[in-house]
């Protein structure tokens, strides 16, 4: 699998994609998260996610159809969307389980994107780390 970037995966009414510097740190915890992943399990991490709305599917203009999305409310009448592509190779026979790389979209002025797509992956990242390490020590307990 592959953590390309593809910028020509555009979604009407967002700018984007936007390829912020956290979503490196983002990708690497979405891929060493075991096994495949549910909207159950994507509800868990988004408990924790300051400012979360919802979460969402959708299809890009380059024909992609995205795992989820997860948006977020940044600042009042700021919304950023976190586009979760799919993990297909759960053995990271590559070092990576995604397809492609996580993209973020935005639906603020210019100047804002940049800055709020950071804010908001550091968030997204923060909850994955979260639910992962209570998972690992859920397994290592042997509780449910």
């Amino acid at each position: 699998m592959s953590l390309a970037q593809c910028n020509d995966a555009q979604f009407k009414g967002w700018r984007g994609p936007l390829f912020p510097k956290a979503l490196e740190e983002l990708n690497q915890t979405y891929n060493m998260l075991e096994g495949d992943w549910t909207a159950e399990m994507l509800d868990k991490v988004a408990r924790h996610i300051e400012g979360y709305i919802t979460k969402r599917r959708f299809v890009t203009t380059d024909g992609y159809d995205w795992f989820w999305a997860l948006t977020l409310n940044m600042e009042v009448g700021i919304r950023i969307m976190v586009a979760l592509p799919y993990r297909c190779d759960t053995q990271c026979t590559d070092g990576a389980a995604s397809d492609r790389s996580i993209a973020v979209y935005s639906q603020t002025i210019q100047k804002e994107c940049h800055r709020m797509a950071e804010i908001a992956a550091l968030r997204v990242n923060d909850a994955m780390k979260r639910v992962l390490t209570h998972s690992q020590k859920m397994a290592a307990t042997g509780s449910a």
